[in-house]
Parts: structure tokens; C-alpha cells; sequence
């Protein structure tokens, strides 16, 4: 069961999680960046006009090589450049992009921002 933050409602989780799903849809709008596709990935900030995105390859148990589609989104991108490689790249006009991950790999991408982002 799901319960109210205050205690007082229980809801039953097999019919609340769709609640929970369109919440967690509706958050995801307000991410920077959006990653789709069978990779693993996690975003942080690491100066006021830089993210890090580390992108691996999702398949743990049969690793192969994938694509991740990866969204910006409420961020003014000026750069965006493999660490290791130093490949870079330039989202499309609707501010995707296509990543290869190598199977079993990472890859560490730098995102240069025009603007500082702020979270709001």
C-alpha cells in the first residue's frame, strides 16, 4: 500500500501506482536531461554552467552495444563532449541526441550550458 504523507489515507498499490507513474512523468519534465533507451544514467551538476552525464551500457547480465537517446530539456546547451574521447556533439533541433555505448562500457559526457542552471 501507498500512504498520504501525513498518515491518514492508505491506497492500494496495485491501482495507485498509476498516480505515482503520472507524477513521477510530470517531475520528469523538469529534469535537464532525459535519458531513453536500454542504458543506465545518472545526471549531476558540477559548476554552475556544467553537468556531468555518466551513460552506460544497461544490459548487466548480456551486455551488447546500445543507443541512448538523450533529451535536454529547460537548458540553454552550448557544448556537449565525450571526456575520454573527446567526441563531440550536437543535439538536434528538438534537443536530442544519439549516444553509442560500446557493450559493457560508459561513457562520460560533458555538458556545457550557456546559461547557469538554476533548478527552477
Amino acid at each position: 500500500n501507498y500512504i498520504s504523507a501525513d498518515g491518514t489515507q492508505t491506497f492500494a498499490a496495485d491501482a495507485y501506482y498509476r498516480t505515482i507513474g503520472k507524477d513521477i512523468e510530470e517531475a520528469a519534465k523538469e529534469l535537464p536531461v532525459v535519458v531513453s533507451g536500454d542504458a543506465a544514467w545518472v545526471c549531476a551538476q558540477t559548476a554552475p554552467t556544467r553537468l556531468r552525464l555518466t551513460i552506460l551500457d544497461g544490459g548487466y547480465i548480456n551486455p551488447s552495444d546500445k543507443t541512448a537517446t538523450v533529451q535536454f530539456q529547460n537548458i540553454d546547451v552550448k557544448s556537449v563532449t565525450d571526456l575520454l574521447s573527446g567526441e563531440t556533439f550536437v543535439p538536434n533541433a528538438d534537443g536530442t541526441l544519439k549516444i553509442d555505448i560500446a557493450a559493457g562500457l560508459f561513457r562520460f559526457i560533458s555538458v556545457e550550458l550557456n546559461r547557469p542552471f538554476t533548478g527552477t
